[in-house]
């Protein structure tokens, strides 16, 4: 009796097992962690439109699990519900209040100064408008960045706070989460993208493509065109010899007519450089009435570099 209980008990459980999509595997997916590679190159390049200091993005982790566990960390954040019906889904762009407190300061002139708050408050209008222009702004991304698997159209229905799941109105389904690092001005904030895995399944073969680099052989007309145009450049070329050292007073008493030592002499080595790169060392003499400079050695910047530590004068 207990044995007939039992298989009765898990035979719905097994059925809806059975019907389920297969759970995504990230390690058989490269190209889903490239998708969201592009999308963080991308959200950096749409930032330079809301905010004048730079910000960058960085992905940072990309997780499978339900929905509830995967915004568990972002429940004093603000979540963007993104409607796709294509795939007949809904995608969620979550900001930790980290991230909205930075990026608000920074779009509205901030420069980092003011520490972002962690305290545990009400958003006012000002950000919740600020960040709902962050979150269009990632759904255009993540629609650009998911081109070559499907070509598909994001739309921002609204703007939640990540307190309650059911307010969002997306269900507690397997999913895919990437989470990126966005930093501006010195502050650093969580970005997240929860994508159902139902709506990735028709794509699990081209999620799992690996992507070999195709052979690129040069064009020989092209190369030799370009080789000959470099050659023709015109470049300018400074002889510098090292002058005397001087207080700050000395140079403001020098005066017109007044000649100065120069602590060289007739086999000191002269710099022949360009656009302040030394290429040569040089010798300084005379031809003709014009002053020369006879090419003694090639500049090693590896050698340079070590003297200069040696000598206690390198600048990194």
């Amino acid at each position: 009796m207990s044995l007939e209980y039992e298989t009765a008990r898990t035979r719905p459980t097994s059925i809806r097992s059975l019907l389920e999509a297969p759970k995504l595997a990230l390690d058989r997916a490269p190209v889903l962690r490239e998708v969201f590679e592009r999308l963080a190159g991308a959200c950096g390049e749409g930032m330079r439109a809301l905010c004048v200091p730079p910000c960058a993005f960085t992905l940072n982790a990309v997780t499978v699990g339900s929905t509830s566990d995967l915004i568990t960390d972002y429940q004093n954040g603000m979540c963007g519900v993104c409607a796709c019906p294509s795939w007949d889904a809904r995608i969620l762009i979550g900001l930790d209040r980290r991230f909205i407190s930075c990026v608000t300061d920074a779009i509205f002139g901030g420069d980092g100064t003011e520490r972002p708050s962690d305290r545990d408050r009400p958003y006012s209008m000002l950000e919740v408008r600020a960040m709902k222009h962050v979150l269009e702004m990632t759904a255009v991304a993540l629609a650009s960045a998911l081109v070559e698997i499907d070509k598909i159209s994001l739309t921002l229905e609204r703007v939640e706070t990540c307190r309650d799941m059911s307010s969002t109105g997306v269900g507690d389904a397997p999913a895919v989460m990437a989470q990126l690092i966005a930093r501006v001005c010195d502050s650093e904030g969580r970005l997240l993208v929860i994508v159902p895995q139902s709506a990735l399944a028709p794509f699990r073969k081209e999620l799992e493509r690996e992507r070999l680099a195709e052979p690129h052989e040069p064009d020989p007309i092209w190369t030799q065109r370009l080789l000959a145009q470099v050659g023709r450049a015109d470049v300018r070329l400074d002889a510098v010899l090292d002058g005397p050292c001087l207080t700050l007073n000395a140079i403001a008493e020098l005066s017109e007519r007044q000649i100065l030592r120069l602590p060289a002499t007739s086999e000191t080595l002269l710099s022949l450089e360009s656009m302040g790169q030394p290429l040569f060392r040089c010798k300084l003499g005379q031809s003709n009435g014009s002053f020369t400079v006879r090419i003694e050695q090639r500049v090693d910047p590896r050698m340079e570099v070590l003297g200069e530590i040696v000598a206690g004068t390198h600048q990194p």
